[in-house]
């Protein structure tokens, strides 16, 4: 593969529009070998989230996505937000501003938000010669956005390497080889949890336990026509809704965004951004009441729910939906009789509202909006799933 089909790897992928589609095989390339695996995790995430602290694990998470984007531009790269953690792959070209860019998220969640954050540069061949692969296909849900899936099983090895004490020290990302150097530039928290308009918010993760891919295609499938059954169409159970989409309503709501965008910066200069952003939602409120214009503010709310990433695949399905009680009872308890079964292993954490963090490079079209659920999560839902595949371990002895 040449240096130019490499650097558009991902960029040229065709592209599917209906989310069932991921079950589909044919849709998914193999990482070219020289590719790189980028993660980052939190350390004890869970005790910060027991502490109350899930909206900064989260902030610091989509803070080191961020920053890893913006490293690779304008090269395009397949990614996947989770919660407390990040998954990315990149060419070798954008290898050493990403681990620029990571030491410099690791040294701001330590200093700013006392976070540990593991963080790891793993090549693509080294999953490969372990049996695992990594593939990608590519989602794009609406005209301007588009999601990585992934499959094979070599992302979900390469996180399990991150979190090993023994990591090689040649996955490390450290100052003798990199140096703290990142962009923030589009990192936004500027809207409330969203409630759910449904009873509540439900952070789901699906593992099938077969290594097959026909077989892990079949289940995604019949996960998705179940959960159609139970809780209706994409639009039915999508976590938010434009008419419980607010704005934050003080300056001070703004903090974790002035201290991500503004690092090693003073308090002043922090209240300064602060104020200057609130000024600027206040114009933005009055504008999504009047701006009638082709692709204006009014329209953005709209624009914003086609640009979230709620439902995706990383090796595992991964949706942030609404239900209402009901249907989250019948959806468990299918889901668990698939895993007396011994057909797959699942995670669930049940909350009242969505988080949202967002990527913004335009107001028109270009804008991410990462997904969570509120007060844990994507990463209190991983315990649960974590729990099971540890039982399933020690009854096969």
């Amino acid at each position: 593969m040449s240096y130019h089909s490499s650097m558009q790897f991902y960029q040229r992928l065709p592209v599917f529009t209906d989310f069932a589609e991921l079950t589909r095989s044919d849709w998914y390339q193999p990482l070219p070998d020289d590719w790189w695996l980028v993660l980052a995790d939190i350390r004890a995430s869970t005790r910060a989230i027991n502490d109350g602290r899930y909206r900064d694990v989260n902030s610091v998470s989509a803070a080191a996505m961020v920053a890893v984007l913006n490293a690779c531009r304008p090269c395009e790269v397949p990614y996947a937000f989770g919660g407390d953690g990040i998954s990315v792959a990149c060419p070798p070209e954008c290898q050493q501003a990403v681990g620029n860019a990571l030491l410099a998220v690791q040294e701001l969640a330590r200093r700013d938000f006392g976070l540990e954050l593991r963080i790891a540069l793993i090549p693509v061949l080294a999953v490969r010669v372990q049996g695992a692969d990594v593939t990608v296909a590519r989602y794009q849900p609406s005209p301007h956005f588009a999601q990585a899936m992934f499959q094979g099983g070599g992302l979900a090895l390469a996180e399990q390497w991150l979190k090993q004490p023994d990591l090689p020290a040649i996955y490390r990302i450290s100052e003798l080889a990199y140096q703290p150097l990142a962009d923030f530039s589009g990192y936004e928290c500027r809207w409330q949890t969203v409630p759910s308009h449904r009873d509540e918010t439900l952070s789901l993760l699906v593992q099938p336990l077969s290594s097959e891919p026909q077989a892990r295609g079949a289940l995604y499938r019949q996960v998705l026509e179940v959960l159609e059954s139970i809780c209706g169409s994409e639009a039915d159970y999508h976590p938010l809704q434009e008419r419980q989409l607010k704005l934050v309503s003080t300056p001070r709501d703004i903090e974790t965004e002035a201290r991500i965008r503004l690092p090693d910066s003073s308090t002043w200069q922090r209240w300064c951004y602060r104020w200057q952003v609130f000024l600027l939602l206040l114009a933005g409120r009055y504008l999504m009441k009047t701006d009638q214009s082709e692709n204006g503010w009014r329209g953005y709310r709209q624009r914003l729910l086609a640009n979230s990433d709620f439902q995706k695949c990383d090796d595992q399905l991964r949706m942030v939906i609404a239900v209402d009680r009901e249907q989250r009872v019948r959806l468990l308890e299918w889901l668990q009789q698939q895993h007396s079964a011994g057909r797959l292993v699942y995670g669930v954490h049940v909350s009242d509202a969505a988080l949202m963090t967002c990527l913004v490079t335009d107001y028109v079209n270009n804008h991410v909006h990462f997904l969570d659920g509120d007060k844990g999560g994507y990463a209190l839902a991983a315990q649960g799933l974590k729990q099971q595949l540890a039982t399933l371990a020690a009854a096969s002895g």
